[in-house]
This record gives structure tokens, sequence and C-alpha cells, in this order.
């Protein structure tokens, strides 16, 4: 058995050993003896042109892997309302796949705190009555992060500001005005409405474009008053505010006594400049005040001419001057024929001398005044009547050269008031360069006359009966002069007052006449009461109340 296994084994090698020869060999039969060798590649020469190396292509960078872009997201803040009054904000959020958000109270996602992710959320305001701006950024679940999105509304639960001042000029005195100023804004949801009330009673306060209104309560009696305001924002908020005030009794009841004796009675003083600034208007001042006279027909007038030289000399310091064609004569008359006394007006009034070139038209007539009541003095003594009123006239193309105490138009105005005891009627008209007017200041006119208007102020410029200031530099004073003969017939029916009275202007004086009320209608213009008609003769009572 063994030896059958052992021939098998032989027959089986000497076979695949036979095969494996055939399948190797380049086709030729090779004896069994024969020594097997693998057979060697053969070199072949290439036949034709050699190929040229060629240079190695250059290698190429890859392209860098792109970034995705972040994720869009959103945060929406009270379903996107404008405005809102809530401390507490409803916001929706969203994005894609998210898992992560962080929200903060500012612009650009740089604060707050990571948390899971929701699509809505309460937000607590950590500051109140501002511009909110909450921002937003969320990640996912591979870590990458949205974009930072962002939202604002203006939060308001304060109602509008009320700021009510009272006027610093109010006196709180019975009778007079009380001014109140009131502003209402809201800088966050703006302001819908306002309503006010004084002492609990509805009226109207309706405000300009900025919120204001100026609130007037005139004539108050003495007692307590308060001044309320409410208002309202766009979001319902609202706030009110008040203020109040005492008018209390201070005033002085004045009763004052007037005699009139004769209410056609007035004594002019013309003042005229004759420096030598004035040569050109002096040149025609005849001709300028050509119909003065026929402005004062039916008084009972006298007319005196001095300079504005203050200078104690024949022609000066409130001396009258002499009258042309008249012998040792100062003075003309109503009793005159009104033709003769024009033609010697205008020839007294054209001065031909050159007085002193420092005017100061006010000290002359303070001391014409003081003249007048010198019963030794040749030139004014009497000239001004106890019955008359007084109304003085300066015609001057520069102002007040001096500041002494009688060039002073508030003591001018305080020594005629003490020397007559307030029962004569004064006003000082001016034919000045006027203030402002700069065409009349370029021509003749050299220096606007600013203490005569002030003087003219004093003694009622614009009032019936008062000053009339009129300019220099008029050809022809004929309608200045009507004017100021219309203010000196108007004097017939106005009675000077202490102050300004308290009250209404048709009511605030009570008078009588010779012990029996006068009711004839009139008017208060400041310190003054104009009547509708010349006031009659008699003894006068005024009763009124002053500051």
């Amino acid at each position: 058995m063994k030896k059958s296994l052992f021939l098998y084994a032989v027959s089986f090698g000497l076979s695949f050993f036979a095969l494996g020869c055939q399948n190797s060999s380049s086709g030729t039969t090779e004896t069994d003896n024969a020594k097997f060798e693998a057979p060697k590649p053969e070199t072949q020469t290439p036949v034709g042109p050699q190929p040229v190396a060629s240079t190695p292509a250059p290698t190429t960078t890859p392209r860098p892997i792109a970034t995705p872009k972040p994720k869009a997201a959103s945060i929406v803040i009270e379903s996107g309302a404008a405005l809102t009054s809530a401390t507490q904000l409803r916001l929706e959020l969203k994005t894609v796949q998210g898992l992560k958000m962080k929200i903060s109270e500012d612009g650009d996602c740089k604060g707050g705190s990571w948390e899971a992710y929701a699509t809505q959320k309460l937000w607590n305001l950590s500051g109140q009555n501002k511009n909110v701006s909450l921002s937003a950024v969320f990640q996912d679940y591979d870590g990458a992060l949205s974009v930072c999105a962002t939202s604002s509304i203006i939060h308001d639960n304060n109602g509008p500001q009320i700021d009510i001042q009272m006027d610093p000029k109010n006196t709180y005195a019975a009778g007079s005005t009380t001014t109140v100023h009131l502003t209402l804004t809201d800088v966050g949801a703006g302001l819908k409405s306002a309503t006010c009330a004084f002492n609990g009673a509805p009226m109207g306060c309706q405000l300009s474009n900025d919120g204001k209104a100026v609130l007037m309560f005139p004539s108050q009696a003495a007692g307590n008053y308060q001044f309320s305001a409410m208002g309202e924002d766009a979001l319902g908020n609202k706030s009110s505010a008040s203020r109040a005030w005492t008018v209390k009794t201070t005033y002085r009841r004045i009763t004052q006594n007037a005699s009139i004796k004769s209410q056609n009675k007035v004594d002019i003083l013309l003042i005229t400049d004759n420096s030598g600034s004035m040569q050109y208007e002096q040149q025609s001042m005849a001709k300028r005040m050509g119909t003065f006279i026929s402005k004062l027909q039916g008084l009972d007038w006298k007319i005196g001419i001095t300079t504005t030289d203050p200078r104690n000399i024949t022609l000066g310091d409130g001396r009258l001057v002499p009258m042309k064609t008249l012998k040792n004569t100062y003075a003309i008359t109503s009793a005159m024929n009104a033709a003769s006394a024009q033609s010697i007006l205008g020839q007294t009034i054209q001065r031909s001398e050159t007085g002193f070139d420092q005017e100061q038209g006010i000290y002359v007539t303070y001391r014409s005044i003081e003249r007048s009541l010198t019963s030794s003095d040749p030139t004014n003594a009497g000239f001004l009547r106890a019955d008359a009123a007084f109304a003085a006239v300066v015609i001057s193309d520069e102002d007040e050269s001096a500041t002494g105490a009688k060039n002073k138009p508030e003591n001018l105005l305080k020594f005629v008031q003490d020397t007559y005891k307030g029962t004569k009627k004064f006003v000082f008209h001016s034919i000045i360069t006027k203030p402002g007017d700069t065409v009349c200041q370029k021509q003749q006119g050299f220096n606007y006359g600013t203490v005569y208007a002030k003087m003219s102020t004093l003694t009622g410029a614009g009032t019936v009966g008062g000053a009339i200031i009129g300019s220099v530099c008029e050809a022809d004073y004929a309608g200045q002069l009507s004017g100021i003969g219309q203010s000196i017939q108007d004097m017939k029916r106005t009675i000077d007052l202490q102050c300004t009275p308290i009250g209404n202007v048709n009511s605030a004086v009570l008078i009588n006449l010779n012990g029996q009320p006068y009711n004839e209608r009139y008017e208060v213009q400041g310190a003054k009461v104009t009547f509708e008609k010349p006031l009659p003769a008699g003894d006068y009572r005024l009763e009124y109340d002053c500051p």
C-alpha cells in the first residue's frame, strides 16, 4: 500500500512539471533533461526620429472649500409694533435648524448668554422709556452661527411732560392780568391730546405746533386760583399738572381832585434850534410854520419862543426871545388878528443868529418854566397861566446834548407835576430826526432825537391829546402842525392821572363833577383818562386804584 502511494506522488509531480514547462515555453519542444531557463526580454531599438522630452506640467493649487453663508434669522418685537408701553416684550424668533440662541439689548449680538432655541420668548426690559434695540444670533446642530438679527421698538409708559410757568411780570394784584405759559411734550409716543381747566371748569388751551400756549386771565379779583392741564399720548398714557396762585388786594386807593376853570386855554412854548446845523431848515422856517396859527382856532392861546441855546445869554437859557415888529413883547396871543399873529410868528421863529452847537431843548424848557415863576424876570414872567394847559414844541435836527438833572425827561415831567400840584396838563411835542429815519438822518437830520422822543413818549405820544413826534426834514410842517394843533385841542377832553389804574379801561375810574356823578364815556390810556367830549369847567373828583 505504501509503495502504491509513493508511485502516485512521483507520477503527479512529473506531470505537473511537464505541464509547467510546456506553458512557459516560446512554442518549441524541449527534451525532458533540458535545463529550464526563463526567456530574457529583448531590447528593441526604436525606428525613426526619437521624441524630445517635454517639460512637466505645472502643479495646480487646489481651490479652497467655500465657507457656507450664515443662515438667515429674524427677531420680531411685539408683532412688529413701533411703540409699546409693556415692560415685558413678546418676541418672535426664527432661524433654520436652530439649536441654541443668544439675545441681548444691543445691536451687534455681542451680549447675552446661550440658551435653548425657541420660536417665542418673553423679554423683560432692563430700562424703560427709551428706544429699545434687541439682537439675536442662533447656533445650529453643527455649531454654525446665523446672521445677527436685530429689531427695535420705542418703549413709553409715561404720560406727556407738562410744564406750567407763571409769567415773571405777573403782579398778582387785584384787577391785574395773570399770564400762564404752558408746554406739553411727549418725546416717546407723541402727544395725542391736551385739555385744560381753570378753577375746575374746563377751558380751551389751543397749543402751537411745538406744544406751547400762553393763557391770560385778565382783571382778576382778589382770591385763590388754580390752572390745570391734562395730556394723553398715542399709547394712552396720561399725565396732569397744575399751578395755583393768590391775587391780593395790594393796590392803593387814589382820590384825585381836578379843578378845570377853562378848558380852552393853552400856553405854547416853541423851542427852535438856532445852531449852525439848522441853517438849512432855518432859511425856510417861516414857511414851514406858515399854518400853525390856523390850527389853534377856538382856543385861548399864548405863544412864546425860545432857542435850544443853554447859555446864560440874551437869547439863551430859556429866555423868551422878543417878538419881531412888536416892542418889548415876548408872546403873541389869540386876541391878535390871526394873519398878523402868523406873520409875527414866522418872522420871530426864523432865527438869523447862530447859537451854541450843544442843543438842549429839554433844559431850556425847564429854565423857561422857572423863569415864568419869577415875577422879576423881564422876559418870561407870567407867561404860563395857572389855569392853562402847557404845550412845548421842540424843533431840532440834533438831540439833547447834556445829561444833567435838568436835561432828563423824567425830571422835567416831575418838575411840572410838583410845581402845579398835578393840575396842569403838560405835553412835549418833538419835530426831530426820528430815531430810525435813516433817510432824514443822511440829508439834514444830523442826529436822531432819541431823548426828545422819550420826552414825548412820557407825555402821551400816541394817545388822544398826547404828544406828536414829527420829522424835521419835512419841507412843510403843515401836516405835523395840524397834528400838534389837534392834540392841543384834544387836551380839553383829557385828565392826567397819578398812575395807570387797575381795571377795565372803560370803568376803572369813578368820576364826579361838582359833587354829582359824571357819566360821559371815557377811555383810560395809560396814566390818562380821555373823554369823548370836551370837559366842562368845574371841580372834578376822581377815584381809582393804583398798583
